[in-house]
């Protein structure tokens, strides 16, 4: 009985599990239109887009590249997509043998995609749709008759031929870029290089590169697509591009250009007659660009240097000094005879004399991301600072942390200067580590005082008592 048992086991594991799952893929492997054939077999393919236009596309080392009706790189999702339908093609059933082919839209009128696979050619030739079902009939070049297959399987090798070509403009790993060198009409010509992990500016003016703005910017060229695609050839002037309103140089890898880095070039035209953009990228093939696509690129140096005043994270900070100057005088103006200070205790801000709610939480997270619009020089004078509000500061705030392991001194957070309101300007800063002189928001005016009447309108309790007069003073900076 142990050996009958046994015995019935061996025949459930091997016969009706193990055997049932060799039976099944015997079965699928019977049912496929090419059998024993896998995706990465085929070497080529020819076949016609859903615009009636025949198109060969050839695969080698893992790329595929479109031959005819001209050489243009191929979209490789696509035709991967089209090898896999051709590999993995199932009947639903067979249709009675007996038929002439042509009542299944077998004959003048069928389709046809032929591809080398297995070291020889095969062809499928694609009919018209079943009367019932989701199905389309097929055959192959091989005879035996007419099948029905998933149509959505079929509908993969009939794509449109924009669908078909590598819409990319300028495919490339935005991690290799090493130099970025850009031009625009009108401004002068922008170089910026990777330093480590940031980015720096070298050219018009030697400053730190906004790193945001620029991976921004490659994110934006990586995947750019195009919309449409202009093969004949275009004068420059017919086609926007003379100039340009936007030139892009990329040196990939570390070396620098002319010295084994490659060069990809990217440049945009102006709007044509029709309304749209063309763009040239690394073919002589323009490319067509949507509408959504044509603002990503700024022309403007100081979108891409860092215009960052003050940054840190506000749980960081446990306190923050401000203190305020007379016009043209170190003095402290009226009841300012000492710096004002914030202090973080049990998680709240204590002060004396007190904010008004909300306030400090207000100071803080101002301060902790504070932006300028432009940098208004690169330095200044002596003179020039006193003329800004800067010589001295019309206010100073200053922005601590805890102090480091083992060192007594508070670690500090940021340092902001504060100038007048130019009303053309905006707000004039700057940092004491930096000689820059920036402009920042007229919105800084709702967050920040900027003198000491403004600061007085925040304290708690006040503002019944200000009046008019006083408030166009603080806002205008005088």
């Amino acid at each position: 009985m142990a050996l009958v048992a046994g015995a019935l086991a061996s025949f459930i594991w091997f016969y009706e599990l193990e055997g049932e799952a060799g039976r099944e893929g015997a079965s699928r492997s019977a049912a496929k239109v090419f059998p024993e054939l896998a995706a990465s077999d085929i070497e080529w393919l020819e076949f016609t887009t859903a615009e009636g236009v025949m198109v060969r596309a050839e695969r080698s080392e893992g790329r595929w590249t479109i031959v005819a009706p001209r050489v243009f790189p191929a979209d490789a999702v696509t035709l991967d997509a089209m090898a896999g339908a051709l590999a993995d093609l199932a009947r639903e059933q067979r249709v009675d043998v007996g038929q002439p082919l042509e009542i299944y839209g077998l004959g003048e009128s069928e389709r046809r995609v032929r591809f080398w696979a297995a070291g020889r050619e095969h062809t499928l030739r694609v009919g018209d749709r079943t009367p019932l079902g989701s199905n389309t009939y097929v055959a192959t070049a091989d005879g035996g008759g007419a099948s029905a297959v998933p149509t959505w399987r079929i509908n993969a090798l009939s794509k449109p031929l924009l669908d078909v070509r590598d819409r990319r403009v300028l495919p490339f790993d935005e991690s290799s870029v090493a130099r970025i060198d850009l031009r625009w009409p009108g401004g002068a010509p922008v170089s910026i290089v990777r330093d480590v992990e940031r980015w720096r500016l070298v050219a018009p003016v030697e400053a730190p590169a906004d790193s945001a703005r620029v991976d921004q910017l490659l994110s934006d060229l990586a995947y750019l697509r195009a919309e449409g695609f202009v093969d004949e050839p275009l004068s420059s002037q017919d086609s926007g591009l003379d100039p340009p309103d936007f030139e892009v140089a990329l040196t990939l890898g570390s070396a620098p250009a002319g010295e084994g880095g490659r060069v990809v070039r990217f440049a945009l035209g102006r709007v044509d007659a029709a309304g749209q953009r063309l763009a040239r990228g690394r073919h002589k093939t323009l490319y067509v660009l949507g509408e959504g696509q044509l603002e990503d690129f700024p022309r403007d140096l100081n979108a891409y240097r860092a215009r960052r005043v003050a940054g840190f994270v506000p749980a960081e900070a446990v306190r923050v000094e401000v203190s305020f100057s007379r016009e043209g005088t170190e003095e402290p103006p009226g009841g300012a005879s000492e710096p004002f200070a914030l202090v973080r205790r049990d998680g709240a801000w204590t002060s004396r004399p007190a904010l008004r709610n909300g306030r400090a939480e207000d100071w803080l997270t101002t301060l902790s991301n504070l932006q300028a619009i432009v940098v208004l020089a690169e330095s200044v004078g002596a003179d020039e600072r006193a003329g800004l509000g800067l010589r001295p500061p019309r206010a100073r705030f200053r922005v601590l942390g805890r102090s480091p392991e083992g060192e007594g001194r508070a670690r500090v957070l940021a340092e902001v200067w504060i100038g007048k309101v130019d009303p053309a300007r905006g707000v004039i800063a700057m940092r004491p580590d930096r000689e820059e002189v920036f402009a920042l928001a007229p919105t800084l005016l709702d967050h920040l005082p900027v003198n000491y009447t403004s600061f007085e309108e925040q304290l708690e309790g006040a503002g019944a008592g200000v009046d008019d007069a006083s408030r166009d003073q603080s806002r205008s900076g005088t």
